[in-house]
């Protein structure tokens, strides 16, 4: 039998794959630089609790991506066990506390979610969540990225959000609600400057904690994503529409 026929095709795909990967390796995928400020926590106690602890408990707690939520309380998070903890032992902290009791603090945060979101991206956000369920995270995960992305895009770049997160980050307070507010906005972007819009070079040995750039570009191992990675995603993405929602 003839196989010429069937042969020229595949031999043209396998020419044009070969200038196609040749024109995307020429191409530049630098998606817009996000420059995140240097945000300071104002000097506060809370009982029992002095200032240099508070802050060393949220740099802790937030440079593994556990970021304070609104629905999270502050003795939760504040517990100075968590400080004993690496990184292992509090992915398994957080991750018995969003799924404890059917997933009940999971099931307060989607929700909130879920109500926060813009209409036309909350089918998606309601896919994401639910293959988080459904053990099938690894496919949510860069999804949750471009979640991210647009909210500290919207919190960083828009003017009526910037000003009143300085005025928020700037003033002395002893009320407890502004206090949270503090407490949350500076664990979360610890965790977005310090962690995971860290740089580092796609040549280098990959970084144990999952990176917004290897990952939107294509450079780092899906085998190597992890539940716990899936949920601090949706920690984090909870932390931002708090902050966001908190200073309209």
């Amino acid at each position: 039998m003839d196989n010429s026929q069937f042969n020229a095709p595949f031999k043209e795909i396998i020419e044009f794959s070969g200038r196609l990967g040749k024109m995307v390796q020429s191409f530049d995928f630098a998606l817009p630089k996000l420059n995140f400020p240097e945000i300071k926590l104002p000097e506060f106690t809370l009982p029992e609790i002095d200032f240099e602890n508070i802050k060393a408990s949220i740099e802790h707690n937030s440079k593994f991506g556990w970021t304070l939520t609104g629905p999270m309380g502050l003795a939760l998070y504040f517990d100075k066990d968590l400080r004993e903890m690496d990184q292992a032992q509090l992915d398994e902290y957080f991750y018995l506390l969003y799924t404890e009791k059917d997933f009940a603090f999971f099931n307060e945060i989607k929700e909130d979610l879920i109500g926060k979101i813009e209409p036309h991206r909350k089918e998606l956000l309601e896919d994401c969540l639910d293959s988080f369920l459904s053990d099938k995270y690894k496919i949510a995960i860069p999804t949750l990225m471009t979640f991210i992305e647009g909210e500290v895009t919207d919190i960083l770049d828009t003017r009526d959000y910037g000003w009143k997160l300085n005025e928020l980050m700037e003033k002395a307070t002893t009320n407890d609600e502004e206090k949270f507010d503090q407490i949350a906005t500076y664990s979360t972007y610890y965790f977005l400057r310090e962690e995971l819009y860290r740089s580092w070079k796609f040549g280098d040995e990959r970084l144990e904690m999952i990176n917004r750039h290897w990952v939107l570009h294509g450079r780092d191992n899906p085998e190597l994503w992890t539940k716990y990675d899936c949920l601090r995603l949706i920690n984090v993405l909870s932390s931002l529409q708090f902050i966001k929602d908190d200073i309209e």
